[in-house]
């Protein structure tokens, strides 16, 4: 039997151990701490072992039971890894135990959780559950649950459940600075503390993935978020579902986003005094930040000025996103983002309700916006929210934000599905029932390739062609003439853009297959880069066989400015024209083109009315470097300097045989601001003659010196030129239209073939022509009967 001083001696030299490490005793562990052979922790001595002793912090280690750390109060428990002494490199496995009641309350202390400091590429923690853990720092900061200050380490698999944390600056529910990756890691304590508190991170400039917080976050300060206060890093696929209440910079996920959130979400109720979102509270610019494929289901409010229902103050990018919750606060308050600071929001919706002190900038969407801000394609429910009025997006009913056609510019990335009638869209990732919206056919057929392109029946696809960015590369056809009178004021979907934050231009190819376009309408006081076509900016881009008829296009102090193109750059505009209706703008304003910028124009006309100050030419308002063959200009010109019958201005760009009626615009040059015998003035006799324009090599029907491909017809002494496709079959005697004038003609070649005197090859209007004018060529004739009148 052993002596009770024996028995003295042998606890005293645990007590030592567990205390004090075990320098002097050699490692009580079993295991070698290879990655073969980790060191087992069996017990809360094992694991204070650790902790007291730097030597081992490079080792592997594995827990092999569910420890409790209770005995340890107060600054007892010996952390692992010291910012100032030295990091923990190695590999600690959980190995799915728990570890709980880990505690430590030190006013002023920092680096604080069961590790302090790790930084090392090859450093590990996984597979481990933390319970009721008990942190307070009172003064301190970098301060977690798992780890106070994580640098280069790789954490997976890790959870804490329970307990509180406290700190002053960077605390978390898990790590209080993140520099490395958390994976598929869960928190739900709560956490407290003045600046940078999240629930899961205070700070992270590392990678987030799958991960999750639920516990209640508070901060008395600046950047507190539901998972992360501040986010210099990558935050994907995680979410948090509890309150948040901060002081700015407050966010139901993040507080302040420096990079980037994507497929995250949150659920939770978010107070704060500003810049407060239900995801974010603000998105800064400097990069800029972006939040995409997320949402924010939480209520917002705000006690005094910039709420959002996703993000606070915007200043980055926000794409493919929505809110759902109220959203209340003073002033700068909207249903998705409070105050667009220069930032871009792109296929966004909101459906909340929206309440500030009106009208204090309080939107639908957008409560506040400054200049250079842009929204594009999103939208909010008017019913729901409230509001009828927004700093961008436009406002639709619920019945209409249910309704697939809202969202037609939404598919070009397999992002979004929709339950028609039943609920608004949502995102892909989320699983909900619905059809994905990428998969509707959204134009009248084709798949937008070079033998099957898409076909373009009425206004509506017309429209939908500028929501379709993904599309600008892709054929389309028009399958009818299309009538767009059913937009006004800005409401069109002008395809391609330009805007300060960058560009995109149309670079496939549009055949209008003879087809026209009237009543094109786009009224703005002040808007750049105005056409059917805003921008087209590809060398392989090609605009053809299209007719505008009556455009009303209005700019105000707008420049670059046209009918069909507003910026023309590189691509081919063949066989196209416009008649009647106006064209207005301040400078380079052109009655089919704003600016032709290295483009090439052939065989096209215009005769619309042109006005605007400089720069103002009847066919391109400015032409750089371009080339223009065989155009002609009819119409009006009117403006004060650098004005041209056929162009504006001119910057070495070249020209062949085209024309422009000086009975019409006698007191401009061919262009404005140089002279090129290239560009010819003709009275408005000569212009309705054919000879004007074969004698300068133009290809007419019924000649063959000039080629054989009969692009133009001309109705001499009653009409300029036309395009041959603008003839209508059947009409066979000028003037214009299928009369009884023509029916005498067919009559008089009824039943003929090449054979018989009487025969008129003109007459062989069927398809296939077959040599031979019977019930085939009247059938269609009858079809015409009484067109071009």
């Amino acid at each position: 039997m052993r002596s009770s001083v024996d028995i003295r001696r042998m606890i005293f030299g645990v007590v030592v151990v567990c205390a004090f490490g075990l320098s002097a005793f050699g490692q009580p562990w079993a295991g070698s701490g290879t990655a073969e052979d980790p060191y087992q922790i069996w017990d809360a001595c094992d694991m204070q072992a650790i902790g007291a002793d730097s030597n081992y912090w490079d080792a592997n280690f594995i827990l092999c039971a569910d420890i409790n750390l209770g005995e340890y109060t107060g600054t007892s428990f010996n952390i692992i890894g010291k910012y100032s002494a030295k990091p923990f490199k190695g590999v600690f496995d959980g190995n799915c135990h728990t570890i709980s009641n880990f505690t430590y309350d030190s006013n002023g202390v920092n680096y604080i959780g069961l590790f302090g400091y790790i930084s090392d590429p090859n450093a590990e923690l996984k597979n481990l559950y933390l319970v009721d853990p008990n942190v307070k720092a009172g003064t301190g900061y970098f301060v977690g649950s798992l780890v106070g200050y994580l640098g280069w380490c790789t954490v997976t698999g890790c959870d804490v459940e329970g307990g509180s944390i406290s700190g002053n600056f960077y605390v978390g529910g898990l790590v209080g600075e993140n520099g490395s990756d958390i994976l598929q890691s869960y928190c739900s304590t709560s956490v407290s503390g003045s600046r940078y508190i999240g629930g899961m991170a205070g700070t992270s400039g590392g990678v987030i993935s799958n991960c999750k917080s639920s516990g209640i976050v508070s901060g008395s300060g600046n950047c507190v978020g539901g998972l992360v206060g501040e986010n210099y890093g990558n935050i994907s696929d995680s979410n948090s579902t509890g309150s948040v209440d901060g002081g700015i910079y407050v966010g139901g996920l993040v507080g302040a986003n420096y990079e980037t959130i994507s497929n995250c979400y949150s659920t939770g109720s978010v107070i704060g005094n500003e810049k407060v979102g239900g995801l974010v509270g603000i998105n800064y610019g400097f990069v800029p930040a972006s939040v995409t494929s997320s949402y924010s289901a939480c209520s917002v409010t705000g006690t005094y000025e910039v709420v959002g229902g996703l993000v606070g103050r915007n200043e980055g990018y926000i794409s493919n996103c929505y809110s759902t919750g109220a959203t209340s606060g003073d002033f700068h308050i909207g249903g998705l983002v409070g105050r667009n600071y220069e930032g871009e929001v792109l296929n966004c919706y909101a459906t909340g309700s929206v309440t500030g002190y009106e009208p204090y900038h309080t939107g639908g969407l957008i409560g506040d916006a400054r200049p250079g801000a842009t929204v594009r394609n999103s939208f909010w429910d008017v019913n729901s929210s409230g509001l009828d009025t927004s700093y961008g997006g436009i406002g639709k009913t619920t019945a209409e934000m249910q309704a697939a056609n809202t969202f037609a510019g939404w598919s070009c990335a397999e992002l979004w599905t929709i339950d028609e009638g039943v609920d608004y869209p949502h995102l892909v990732w989320e699983n909900k029932p619905g059809q994905v919206l990428s998969e509707i056919q959204w134009y009248g057929g084709g798949s937008g390739t070079e033998t099957e392109p898409y076909i373009i029946y009425t206004a509506e696809q017309m429209n939908r062609i500028g929501l379709m960015e993904c599309d600008w590369d892709r054929y389309f056809k028009l399958g009818a003439d299309i009538d767009l009178s059913i937009y006004t004021g800005e409401s069109f979907n002008m395809i391609g853009y330009i805007r300060p934050y960058g560009y995109n231009g149309f670079a496939g190819i549009f055949d209008g297959n003879g087809r026209t376009v009237s009543n094109f309408t786009y009224n703005s006081t002040g808007k750049n880069y105005m056409g059917i076509f805003e921008f087209v900016g590809d060398a392989n881009a090609e605009v053809k066989n299209l007719g505008l008829i009556s455009p009303d296009v209005n700019a105000g102090s707008g420049v670059i400015i046209g009918s069909l193109i507003g910026f023309f750059a590189y691509g081919t505009v063949s066989a196209c024209y416009v008649e009647g209706g106006s064209v207005l703008g301040n400078s380079t304003v052109g009655g089919l083109i704003g600016r032709n910028y290295y483009g090439v124009v052939s065989n096209s006309y215009s005769a619309v009315g042109v006005s605007g100050n400089n720069n103002v030419g009847g066919l391109v308002g400015s032409n750089y470097m371009g080339s223009i063959a065989n155009c002609y200009v009819a119409g009006d010109i009117n403006g004060m300097g650098s004005l041209g019958g056929l162009v504006g201005d001119d910057d070495n760009g070249s020209y062949t045989k085209s024309f422009w009626d000086v009975n019409v615009n006698p007191d401009v040059n061919g262009i404005g601001n140089v002279n090129d015998p290239n560009v010819i003035g003709k009275t408005t006799a000569e212009m309705q003659t054919e000879s004007t324009f074969t004698d300068a090599g133009w290809d007419f029907v019924g000649e063959v010196v000039n080629g054989p491909n009969d692009i133009w017809g001309i109705c001499e002494g009653t009409n300029y030129p036309k395009f041959v496709w603008q003839i209508p079959i059947g009409d066979f005697v000028c003037p214009d239209g299928v009369t009884f004038a023509d029916y005498s003609v067919f009559g008089a070649a009824w039943l003929s073939d090449p054979n018989y005197p009487n025969w008129d090859p003109n007459c062989d209007i069927s398809e296939p022509n077959d040599n031979v004018i019977d019930e085939r060529d009247l059938a269609v004739f009858c079809e015409n009967w009484l067109v071009g009148i």
